[in-house]
């Protein structure tokens, strides 16, 4: 199985790489529903664990 780092390497011209545009302020997620090529640093998972105090 790859890990997340592994998968963003792939060099594929049938792989796209899309995400959803998203805004971290005032630690609120603000997202805009538009794709954006390209992969996404934020850790949106995380972010909401934490908000909401999940355990991971």
């Amino acid at each position: 199985m790859k890990n997340i780092s592994e998968i963003i390497l792939v060099n594929n011209k049938n792989i796209i790489l899309l995400h959803l545009e998203s805004f971290l302020t005032d630690n609120n997620l603000t997202f805009t529903y538009k794709l954006k090529e390209g992969w996404s640093k934020m850790e949106i998972g995380k972010i909401l664990f934490d908000k909401h105090g999940l355990i991971y």
